[in-house]
């Protein structure tokens, strides 16, 4: 997938607001915060664990995690304060979990269908990447009001595509616009 155009998207968000939750494309720092706690769910009580963030932005979710082994992967130069940042459209190593916080939300002119098979081999990556676990979010179909250039999809839909797995919880009550999916092994 050419994520040029996304990469633009995000660089211009960046440069508008810089890092901050509208610098990395949310509404604001109470719709970020939202999903990224419910990411953190799958952590549960846990310390130490090594933890991809793809897509981090400016890696705020490394503030929210008990452990000193985060890295952050996006298509955009970012800053980051804690953990190590690596520039790459994907992570580059097997982690105890990989997140994803809103990874998939802008297509930015892609076509719907390539953008779900892309979303398909992102979701069979981190399941490659994660020895423990992963979790991501997404728009929800259910969303009264969608933007053009947006992905939305269902729980479903998402169901259809995991590899088959025991532990997965589907997180739809933080947010009427989202869901978010938790896959422990």
């Amino acid at each position: 997938m050419d994520l040029a155009s996304v990469k633009s998207h995000y660089a211009a968000k960046l440069e508008q607001f810089g890092a901050s939750a509208q610098g990395v494309d949310w509404k604001d720092d109470d719709a970020q915060l939202d999903r990224l706690r419910a990411l953190c769910l799958l952590f549960g009580n846990k310390v130490g664990f090594s933890v991809n963030d793809w897509g981090c932005g400016y890696g705020h979710l490394a503030y929210l995690v008990s452990t000193d082994d985060y890295t952050g992967y996006d298509i955009v130069p970012q800053d980051l304060q804690l953990g190590a940042f690596v520039l790459a459209d994907a992570p580059q190593r097997i982690a105890d979990y990989t997140v994803a916080s809103g990874l998939f939300n802008v297509m930015a002119g892609a076509d719907f269908s390539d953008w779900q098979i892309y979303v398909i081999n992102c979701i069979k990556k981190m399941d490659e990447c994660s020895r423990v676990g992963y979790g991501f979010n997404m728009l929800h179909t259910r969303a009264d009001k969608k933007q053009d250039g947006l992905f939305y999809s269902s729980p479903g839909w998402v169901m259809a595509h995991l590899p088959p797995h025991e532990r997965v919880s589907i997180l739809q009550t933080y947010s009427p616009y989202d869901f978010t999916i938790l896959v422990n092994r």
